[in-house]
Formats: C-alpha cells, structure tokens, sequence
C-alpha cells in the first residue's frame, strides 16, 4: 500500500524554503573597554562602601558620643591648661590698673583699657603712644577659647558668657569714666573686675596651682600641649619705675 503524499499549505510558502536568518550576536565588549567602565565606576563603589562603613561605626558609638555638644575630658583639660594661665594673667593687668588710677594718671587707664579696633584715628592717636596701649584686649580670645573647659555643659556655657561679658563690659565702663576724668568710679569699676576674673576662674575650674597638676596628652609626645605652651608674664610685669 502506497501513502500519497499531500504537500501541505506551509510547505509551499517560499519563506518555508529559505535559509534561516541569522540571529544577531549577543557579544561582549572588548576586555579594554569593560577595564575602562570599571574604572570608571569603582570611585561611586568605593564611596558607597566607605559610607556604609561610616554609618556602621556610628551605629556603634554610644548615644552620649552623638550628643550636641558632646566634648572629651581631653579638650576641657587643654583648654583649661593653655588658655587658663592667659586668663588668670589678667589679675596683674589688673593691679596696675588700679595703680594706675590711684596716682592719678586716668590717661594711661584710658589707654590701657581702650580697644584699639573700635577706636577713631584721633582717639587712637591720642593714646596709642601711652605704654599699655590696649593691654585688656590683646589677648581678649583666650577668654573665648577658654570656653572650651565647660564646652556641653550648659549651665556653665551661659555663665561663662555672662561673667566674660561683665568683665569686657566693666573694662570699657572704666575706658569711658577714665576719659571723663571720674577717678573715683575708675576705682571702684577696677575692683568689680577682680571680681568678674574670680568669676571666670571659678566656672573654668581654674586654679593657678592646679594648672600645673592638669595632664597633658603624653609626656613624651610632639601633640602634648605643655610641651608649647607658653606662660605670660603679664602678672608679673610692672610699669617702670616714675612711669605712673
């Protein structure tokens, strides 16, 4: 028994008979370019590895070391024996101020207590010739660095402000009284600042014998501030014999 063979519809079609068209290839990049992508690319991964690892690290900080205002033992102990000598030398400027006023030479306690950046050029040239020219204010920013020694504790930032504020206020109060000749209100406004110094001293924890006993970052070390700390001498410099 013979089959008939039927041609069938699709067979007959002339896309049936015709070579398979090839497929385009799905190839790589040359192994230069792809180099060249990930070197592009590398900076981005290494910054998102870089900052899950910083968020890993605060993660594990305690909560007290992400506080506003949070500050270590270290920097208050530095403060307080760097900017603290500078502070507690303001009592010898102090006593010659009052010297000063008590023989009577209210133009050097003008001068002494002028701040020469608010001053006229007449103003200035009036006084600038005077010895102690300026003398409160030349190293009125240990004031402001020396804030350091109660930085995060509130209660002690705002006092300090205060009393800083009362002592560089009651310094040009006596400027201005000692150019209107009241040497009496001098007087009286220079023992105010021996008050307003004891003040600072006592929210900084300041005591002249202590500084020395404050502990530096290491005793051997190039970062340990009492290596390069200075002293002023302030305290102990005195007006020239006949120069008041």
């Amino acid at each position: 028994m013979q089959l008939a063979f039927i041609p069938s519809p699709l067979l007959s079609h002339p896309s049936a008979l015709a070579a398979p068209k090839a497929r385009p290839s799905c190839s790589l990049p040359p192994s230069s370019t792809f180099r060249m992508t990930a070197a592009e690319t590398s900076p981005d991964r290494r910054a998102f590895l870089l900052a899950g690892l910083a968020s890993a690290v605060l993660a594990a900080l305690p909560r007290s070391a992400l506080a506003d205002g949070a500050v270590s033992p270290a920097t208050r102990q530095r403060a307080r024996g760097v900017y603290g000598p500078r502070v507690l030398a303001y009592s010898g400027l102090i006593d010659q101020l009052s010297e000063t006023a008590a023989s009577g030479n209210l133009q050097r306690v003008a001068a002494m207590t002028a701040d020469p950046s608010k001053l006229s050029k007449r103003e200035r040239a009036a006084l600038e010739l005077e010895e102690g020219f300026g003398a409160f204010y030349e190293d009125k920013r240990a004031f402001s660095l020396l804030r350091n020694a109660v930085r995060g504790e509130r209660t002690k930032e705002v006092e300090m402000d205060r009393v800083v504020d009362r002592f560089f206020t009651a310094v040009n109060d006596i400027h201005t009284a000692a150019e209107k000749g009241d040497a009496d209100k001098v007087q009286r406004l220079a023992k105010d600042l021996s008050l307003y110094l004891r003040g600072v001293q006592t929210v900084a924890d300041l005591t002249p014998s202590g500084l020395e006993n404050v502990p530096g970052v290491a005793s051997m070390s190039d970062y340990d501030w009492k290596r390069w700390r200075k002293i002023p001498e302030i305290a102990s410099k005195k007006l020239a014999p006949g120069s008041q």
